[in-house]
């Protein structure tokens, strides 16, 4: 478990996370976990850095997990859950080059995976239920995040071939034992040099997680009771 401020492992801008804190924790994924105090939508945060190609510079992923239905609870009729949700999940795209606009999209991914998978179903519930949310909008353009997806976890699959990784998730989708939302936002901060900015930006950052985790939360329920 992380101590104190001055351990090594924390973000530089750990201080200005500290009034949504509980506790810091070490992952085996590289990083630090943050677990929140209650009365948020996400059970943890994953905060761990990424070189930029051909800099020093750092650029930070921002990844917030919602539990729906933990390994020790998963039953057989939750794998139905699980597959319908899989074509739920959707990413951002920016349009447009000075005045850029947001649009939520369905996740690239899942029009390869059905290929070979036609009992996929990709949906654009929640992708519409986000888009249509205009403080998420709000708080994306003011944020201006390098990346944003949101996705069910899985396993890690090692391999850079598309078909090699859709044949290792095929037995995935067809044999899931949790249903956990991964929400990934990514965003360079090393332009970021006073405090008041990085407060700012820090709150931004954690407001929009809780409210797609929320949105998540209600797309699950409602997926579980079609």
């Amino acid at each position: 478990m992380v101590d104190s401020y001055t351990d090594f492992l924390l973000p530089p801008f750990a201080k200005y996370l500290k009034k949504y804190l509980k506790v810091w924790k070490r992952s085996d994924a590289g990083g630090v976990v943050m677990i929140p105090r209650t009365g948020v939508n996400y059970d943890s945060v994953l905060i761990r850095s990424t070189r930029l190609p051909w800099s020093a510079d750092k650029t930070w992923f921002f990844i917030a997990s919602i539990v729906m239905i933990d390994t020790d609870v998963f039953t057989a009729e939750n794998i139905v859950t699980y597959q319908k949700l899989k074509g739920h999940e959707c990413e951002i795209r920016k349009l447009g080059f000075r005045k850029r606009s947001i649009e939520f999209i369905s996740s690239p991914i899942l029009s390869h995976l059905k290929t070979e998978m036609p009992e996929l179903k990709i949906q654009n519930y929640l992708s519409t239920y986000l888009q249509e949310n205009n403080r998420i909008i709000e708080l994306i353009t003011d944020i201006n995040p390098d990346s944003l997806t949101i996705k069910l976890f899985n396993p890690p699959i090692e391999t850079q071939d598309l078909n090699a990784y859709i044949n290792v998730y095929k037995k995935i989708f067809m044999a899931p034992t949790e249903i956990i939302w991964n929400i990934s936002l990514e965003k360079y901060l090393g332009d970021i040099l006073t405090k008041n900015k990085y407060t700012k930006m820090l709150d931004s950052i954690i407001e929009l997680l809780d409210i797609i985790a929320e949105i998540c939360r209600k797309t699950t329920r409602r997926v579980m009771i079609l």
